[in-house]
């Protein structure tokens, strides 16, 4: 379960990257967007070391190619369409990259905090 989680902030990393580089984003969203990849990017390296520390091997990387056509990078065309496959990557499931790791029908991925249902507060027994 670490290593998808590895993989899937590889992705968010890799994506990032294609955002910065498409020359779409204006300067002050260019800078949130590279904040954001350094999040990931530390989220990476935790899960990482922990992955080594359990006596794994963690995940690598894909090819920056593989990411840019699994996100259709292609298709950005403005500011608005990197912003919005960030968002679509940060609140919903995984691309096709990832899917051999998806979990099945019965596990599904937890939706996002933000799409989930409020909770009332742990007060004890119901």
């Amino acid at each position: 379960m670490l290593n998808v989680a590895l993989g899937l902030e590889h992705e968010a990393i890799a994506a990032y990257q294609i955002g910065a580089e498409s020359k779409l984003l204006k300067p002050e969203v260019l800078k949130v967007a590279v904040a954001f990849q350094g999040h990931h990017k530390g989220h990476r390296d935790a899960l990482a070391a922990t992955v080594k520390k359990l006596g794994g091997t963690p995940v690598e990387a894909k090819a920056i190619a593989d990411y840019a056509k699994a996100l259709n990078a292609g298709a950005l065309k403005d500011q608005a369409g990197v912003v919005g496959l960030a968002i679509k990557l940060e609140l919903g499931p995984p691309t096709p990259i990832w899917a051999s790791s998806r979990p099945s029908k019965t596990r599904p991925w937890p939706r996002s905090p933000a799409a989930s249902p409020p909770t009332r507060p742990c007060t004890g027994p119901p």
